[in-house]
């Protein structure tokens, strides 16, 4: 027990001894207020107080973690550095003066704001003309107190030190920047450049990773470079930057252009710059301004058009990445256009090109407008690279694919003029969605267009089926995508049943007798086709690789997609229409819709249909297996792609397309399983 006492009295000691020490230390280390009470030196203890207008020091300075206010009308200088300090300002209730002149490298580090100016009359922060280095600010740098004026002046014209601060801001009071042209500044952080005249001219003018400056006025940048760093983003606004003496234009980041006067070929790109910019391999430029704007023909890496207007370029130009062209926005290439990368037409843009357009990236996306004007040419240029084209793709002059284009089931292409060379790598896709189409159109398509069609799931029934081509459908070609029965099964080419009843048909006009299924004479072997400006009836299973669809279970349909290839029809295209005596059977012709495009067959004059008065449609998903539905002529009646319909003529004659019967609308609800499936069989 005694033991325990004297142990508790020991421990008492103990803490009374090293409390004061702990209590002292804690002082010590915390963050100090210094304000300067004379003239004198930074690393002079006389030269500061712990308060303002108090008794100097006679030891310590302030530290890394310690605000500064210089004051009084007092002059400090700095001879020699590092000096790391929290928050300085020069100038208070009172002005203040901070010189800074080394004889070496300077390394001055502010971990939070610099502000030049205070309340009453001028404060000045001069930088000699010996000094060199870096004054680095975390924060912001602001030039003019309250109400008093602050005064940056650079006193240095040969090698100044580079400025570092997050935003550089113009204070209530005046801001006077004496030789700006020296000054050289860094940003790091996001600020709109003050509109003020003492904010028009710098040195060097560069942007760190994460900062993003918007002008907010034009200024000239008369130092070593005007540089943008990889993360780092300029936003010009309307205003331009003249860099005079030739300073290297660097940009590694983003550069926003958003007028349209000035600069290079009143491109609001900067001029003056040494030689040609340096555009970096992750470096971004975007022409923004709200109407008719210049490029700047120069190689670029990304770039962007966007805003309203039309962006134009006279010459050539190449981008080595990604070319976008944002909603709404058109841009003009008058010359030639090399896109090494991608290339994104959104949605309600217009891309015209004037020369050759050479998309070479592994797959770009129109969802807007691609325009190759009459002395334009379209090349893709590489076989293994593809161009999806999701809007309207016009085509006045020559192109030429080696490469794929892909024409989405929402997208459209017209040949205004000139000749459209395939290679066989034209592709119209088709989904649930519709059908890619080609619109009407006045030039030459000349090679193969794969072309696919869509037929949805849900009723097993026979669907008619029209020839786009100007060529033979082979029936073998359907072989990869459905199930074609016929007589002599598989002996015959055709897949076998037990029953081997036929599965596709063709239509003759003379062997129609008013009988059930009279007039339709079944394929006999899958050598046979379905031969140009003729089309056929096909049982539709569902696709292929649907299982038990041959086994007499008869499942319920699954959706397909088609696919047939062939040179396409174009122009007019004119159906000799049947007619073999004047019976009450004769006369019935089935017509195909010969172009890859919905067409208004509603609209067809009385001349171009023979005089006929109605047609008849099938129908899949009327009664059990489908029925005819009948139309009059004159009146608006849109037929999907790839299908066919009945007239019935009274004398021989000719039912006659014309490309201007092709249709945008979407097609009436027929071949189709519901109400949701538009554009599909």
């Amino acid at each position: 027990m005694l033991y325990r006492k004297f142990d508790l009295q020991k421990n008492n000691i103990l803490l009374f001894f090293f409390l004061p020490i702990f209590i002292f230390c804690s002082l010590s280390s915390k963050a100090a207020t210094y304000y300067s009470v004379s003239d004198g030196l930074w690393s002079a203890s006389s030269t500061w107080s712990l308060s303002s207008g108090g008794t100097a020091l006679t030891s310590g300075g302030p530290g890394s973690s310690d605000n500064v206010i210089i004051e009084g009308g007092f002059t400090v200088t700095i001879n020699a550095t590092p000096i790391n300090v929290a928050n300085l300002t020069i100038g208070s209730t009172t002005n203040g003066t901070l010189i800074i002149n080394t004889t070496t490298t300077a390394n001055i580090n502010i971990s939070g704001n610099l502000t030049i100016g205070g309340s009453s009359g001028n404060s000045t922060l001069t930088i000699s003309s010996s000094t060199t280095g870096n004054i680095t600010i975390t924060g912001d740098l602001t030039i003019g107190g309250s109400s008093g004026s602050g005064t940056l002046n650079y006193d240095n014209p040969g090698f100044p030190p580079m400025l570092t601060c997050s935003r550089l801001i113009k204070g209530a009071g005046p801001a006077i920047r004496l030789s700006p042209s020296y000054q050289d500044f860094t940003f790091t952080g996001t600020f709109t450049l003050p509109n003020d005249a003492q904010f028009s001219d710098f040195g060097s003018f560069k942007i760190a990773n994460g900062g993003n400056v918007t002008l907010s006025r034009n200024i000239t940048n008369k130092g070593e470079d005007l540089a943008i760093a990889a993360s780092g983003t300029l936003n010009m606004s309307t205003y331009l930057i003249d860099m005079l003496d030739q300073p290297i234009f660097n940009i590694l980041g983003t550069l926003i252009l958003g007028g349209n006067s000035g600069g290079i070929g009143s491109s609001n790109f900067p001029n003056g710059y040494y030689n040609v910019p340096i555009i970096g391999p992750n470096s971004t430029v975007e022409y923004s301004f709200s109407g008719n704007q210049t490029i700047f023909p120069t190689t670029y890496n990304n770039l962007i058009i966007s805003g309203s207007g039309t962006k134009s370029v006279a010459t050539n130009f190449s981008v080595t990445n990604n070319l976008t062209i944002a909603n709404g926005a058109n841009m003009n290439a008058a010359a030639n256009l090399f896109i090494s990368n991608s290339l994104s037409v959104n949605s309600g843009a217009t891309l015209t090109v004037g020369g050759i357009f050479a998309a070479n990236g592994s797959s770009q996306t129109i969802n807007g407008n691609l325009v190759i004007s009459s002395s334009g040419t379209l090349s893709v240029p590489s076989s293994n690279k593809t161009l999806n084209v999701n809007g309207l793709l016009t085509s006045s002059g020559s192109s030429i694919l080696t490469g794929n284009l892909n024409i989405s089931p929402s997208g459209t292409l017209a040949v205004a003029s000139g000749t459209f060379t395939t290679s066989d790598q034209l592709n119209l896709k088709a989904s649930s969605a519709g059908s890619a189409r080609i619109a009407t159109s006045s030039g030459t398509i000349s090679g193969n267009c794969n072309i696919e069609f869509y037929i949805p799931e849900g009723r097993r029934a026979f669907r008619l089926i029209g020839n786009p081509f100007e060529s033979n459908i082979a029936l073998t070609s359907l072989f990869d995508d459905i199930h074609i029965t016929g007589s002599g099964g598989a002996g015959s080419g055709f897949d076998a049943t037990t029953t081997n009843n036929p599965s596709a048909f063709t239509f003759n006009e003379s062997s129609f007798t008013g009988a059930s299924n009279s007039g339709w004479q079944a394929f006999t072997s899958t050598s046979q086709t379905i031969g140009v400006e003729k089309a056929a009836r096909i049982l539709y299973r569902g696709p292929r690789d649907q299982p038990n669809l041959l086994n007499g279970t008869n499942p319920t349909p699954l959706a397909c997609i088609l696919d047939w290839s062939g040179p396409v029809n174009q122009g007019d295209v004119v159906i000799p229409l049947s007619y073999t005596s004047a019976s009450a059977n004769h006369g019935w012709n089935l017509i195909p819709n010969p172009y890859p495009s919905n067409v208004n067959i509603g609209s067809i004059a009385d001349v171009d249909r023979n005089n006929i008065t109605s047609f008849s449609v099938w129908v899949p998903t009327n009664g059990t297996r489908g029925a005819y539905v009948t139309n009059t002529f004159g009146s608006s009646y849109i037929i999907p792609a790839y299908s066919a319909f009945f007239v019935k003529t009274g004398s021989a004659g000719n039912f006659t397309f014309r490309e201007s019967h092709k249709t945008s609308a979407l097609a009436v609800k027929l071949l189709k399983r519901d109400s949701l499936k538009e554009n599909s069989l």
